[in-house]
């Protein structure tokens, strides 16, 4: 029976730990001093952004979206375990599911693409969070003092959230696969 090589191994590994601890936007804590609103758990919003980073940005690492979402699929489709491993999923009742899952992930991974056309992860993570692209230079102070750099976060870190929910089931193949489990202290 073929099994993941360890590179794919190593992959599933740290998605499925990565998927597990990534945090989401509950709540915000907003203040008011002197008539003006304070966003107080902006570490915190701040913190939910630089986890995200190597799972919507960083195109290179292993654990990018469409790097996961393409182990996923072709895991799912191949129907000849010979060539490599054969993931299918049957229902109690339904008999195989994997054509639907197959579907189903697929366009959760086009509604993640979606979502970060029309976001600015780019101008968050090398404009504001390491200031690497001077390019942003203008626009970054000019939204600090403004305070729109509040709302800038708070959108992005809300929709973060929204990411890890569309990868649920990406991390639920990945899980089941990932043998043995991390070991004790």
């Amino acid at each position: 029976m073929p099994e993941m090589n360890p590179f794919e191994r190593a992959q599933s590994i740290c998605f499925v730990i990565m998927y597990e601890q990534l945090p989401t936007l509950n709540r915000l804590e907003i203040v008011e001093h002197n008539g003006k609103y304070y966003l107080q758990n902006i570490g915190f919003v701040r913190h939910i952004l630089n986890e995200y980073r190597p799972l919507v940005l960083n195109k290179d690492d292993s654990v990018y979206f469409a790097k996961i979402h393409s182990f996923c699929h072709g895991k799912l489709a191949n129907k000849e375990p010979s060539k490599g491993l054969s993931v299918s999923v049957s229902h109690e009742t339904d008999g195989d599911v994997t054509d639907i899952l197959l579907k189903m992930i697929g366009e959760r991974n086009k509604a993640i693409k979606s979502i970060l056309k029309e976001c600015e992860y780019d101008y968050i993570y090398n404009g504001i969070l390491q200031h690497s692209d001077h390019n942003y230079t203008k626009r970054l102070i000019e939204e600090y003092y403004t305070g729109r750099l509040n709302h800038l976060f708070i959108k992005h870190a809300f929709l973060l959230g929204q990411i890890k929910e569309l990868l649920w089931w990406h991390h639920y193949i990945l899980n089941n696969l990932t043998f043995p489990k991390i070991g004790p202290l």
